[in-house]
């Protein structure tokens, strides 16, 4: 118990007494004396008992903590279009993959991204006048360096250069499952020129439209190096 509150106590308890001498009291003067010192020690007692009222009932407010916010940062999904056609070409070294997206080369380098595995690859094109693009070729016919590929953008093009693993290794198709296709045979009786003219011919009726672009392509492309001289990789 605080000293104040003992200090009221005796005071109430001094009131008491004077209350039961005052109700025993007969004389009239000593009435009024009781009565005096009973107001006396009343109002002495009053800012005591406030404060002690105060004191006991009333707890020092303590500063309220804010809750932590947790603030949900939402992260737009990516959406891609799929590239599913490409042509391709090889040297000893390199397996070439022709992958056309129009107004590529517009576009800053850090837009253009590749990944690597020793048997697939993924090209994407992000923000293309507003697009993503995805090629993304899987079960390739043999197996690549991804250390060592790397890839050059041309005019609505991006050329992907795939390490050949065996080097001077001439892959049949890209990839794997094109290996059960049938595989037209060279007539070693003919003419060189006159068979290989055959058979690529051969190649381009059955071929499906990828088949005939990735011929053409050929075609141009090796009739240009042999007349600019230029050599493969």
């Amino acid at each position: 118990m605080s000293e104040v509150e003992m200090d009221v106590s005796e005071t109430q308890l001094d009131i008491d007494d004077l209350n039961n001498l005052l109700k025993v009291a007969t004389r009239p003067k000593v009435k009024q004396l009781l009565n005096q010192e009973i107001a006396k020690l009343s109002s002495s007692s009053l800012p005591s008992c406030s404060t002690a009222s105060s004191t006991s009932t009333t707890s020092p407010e303590l500063p309220q903590q804010a809750e932590p916010i947790t603030k949900v940062v939402s992260i737009p999904r990516k959406y891609y279009i799929d590239i599913s056609n490409y042509a391709w070409d090889q040297s000893d070294k390199f397996m070439k993959i022709y992958v056309t997206v129009q107004g590529v080369h517009k576009l800053p380098k850090e837009s253009i991204s590749t990944d690597y595995t020793s048997r697939s690859f993924i090209l994407k094109v992000e923000n293309l006048d507003g697009k993503n693009y995805k090629c993304h070729v899987g079960h390739l016919f043999e197996s690549i360096t991804p250390s060592e590929c790397f890839f050059k953008v041309k005019t609505d093009t991006v050329l992907l250069m795939l390490k050949k693993e065996k080097t001077h290794k001439t892959w049949a198709y890209v990839v794997q499952k094109e290996d059960k296709m049938k595989t037209p045979k060279f007539d070693d009786k003919k003419d060189p020129n006159e068979s290989l003219m055959d058979l690529m011919k051969k190649l381009y009726d059955e071929g499906d439209d990828e088949m005939k672009r990735t011929i053409a392509k050929s075609f141009a492309e090796s009739r240009n190096k042999v007349s600019t001289g230029d050599m493969d990789l």
